[in-house]
């Protein structure tokens, strides 16, 4: 039996469920891409050394940064750990030691980009950690304006001043440390009095942490209830927007030659099916003829000698008649 070939209308229902698939496709890349926006988005500032990295991990609850005691920075890149918080989606973004001697200009400022388009739309909470317990610097007393630089100038209207290591104090508490120490207590008066304190290797005890996140929402809320923004994260956010954009495009191109290629592909295949059944035809019908043909001369031949038969039978009765 010959194969029969696909007709026009099956070729536009290969092409009909292609389409379907692809728009299928592209449809659950875009809804896989949205990724849900945080509740709070923190960004560590501090010399090296000050706890910042522990600091994310206590905020978190985990071991997401790699925290060490070490006199160069541990964080040479800025880190991105996200985590679930009391039911809230948290960004934590750590970011390389302040003034830390092994980076140049432009790899600091490299990695304040960085920071920046971390935490887009924008941070809700600055956090300069500051180590108790050792000597207050002068890069530290500048640290509030070394934020405003970087990050605009109304950074210090969203940073709070985390103090760790407060277990070194010495029995002292920390408002009496404080009261000891005018300049940081000017230092905590630029960013609108807001300071806290953190045990970092108190993770049985997550009271200090849940007082943290209380202080950033009441800053927060001082603010506002909106996180920080300024020209820097809306041009920040316009860039990511465009190079998703970018993205979304480049997929849908591809899909686009994918879909392309597979229907050439499936039309090719289909040319071929038919060149295949033609040729079956062919080949079927040479055979008819071939079988036909011979048929024929055997007729042709059973025709001859039965002719042949009787001519010589009719020879022997003319011949019997003479006798």
């Amino acid at each position: 039996m010959s194969h029969q070939p696909s007709t026009r209308k099956d070729t536009d229902t290969h092409i009909s469920l292609l389409s379907r698939h692809y728009q299928l496709k592209h449809f659950l890349s875009v809804f896989t891409d949205s990724e849900q926006r945080s509740d709070l988005r923190i960004v560590l500032v501090g010399k090296t050394g000050s706890g910042k990295s522990a600091t994310g991990n206590r905020i978190l609850e985990g071991d997401a940064f790699t925290a060490k005691s070490s006199p160069v920075s541990v964080t040479v890149h800025c880190e991105k750990q996200s985590g679930v918080v009391d039911g809230r989606k948290i960004d934590v973004i750590d970011t390389p030691g302040l003034y830390d001697t092994t980076m140049s200009k432009e790899e600091m400022k490299s990695e304040i980009e960085k920071a920046i388009y971390m935490s887009v739309p924008g941070p809700h909470a600055f956090l300069l950690v500051i180590r108790l317990g050792v000597r207050f610097t002068e890069e530290e007393r500048n640290t509030v304006k070394w934020i405003q630089e970087n990050f605009g100038e109304e950074a210090s209207m969203y940073t709070i001043i985390l103090f760790t290591h407060e277990d070194q104090l010495e029995g002292k508490s920390v408002k009496e440390f404080l009261a000891e120490s005018p300049e940081l207590r000017k230092l905590i008066n630029i960013c609108g009095g807001r300071y806290h304190s953190l045990i970092n290797d108190k993770r049985e005890d997550n009271t200090q942490v849940t007082e943290l996140l209380k202080k950033i929402e009441e800053m927060v809320k001082d603010n506002g209830g909106e996180h920080y923004i300024t020209e820097m994260y809306q041009e920040a956010q316009r860039k990511i927007e465009a190079e998703a954009l970018e993205r979304r495009r480049q997929e849908e191109n591809k899909r686009e030659r994918e879909r392309e290629r597979t229907v050439e592909e499936i039309l090719i295949k289909m040319q071929e099916e038919e060149e295949i059944r033609r040729r079956e035809e062919k080949l079927n019908d040479c055979k008819w003829y071939a079988s036909t043909a011979a048929l024929g001369r055997g007729r042709n031949r059973r025709r001859r000698r039965e002719t042949e038969r009787g001519d010589r039978r009719r020879k022997k009765e003319e011949e019997e008649k003479r006798n």
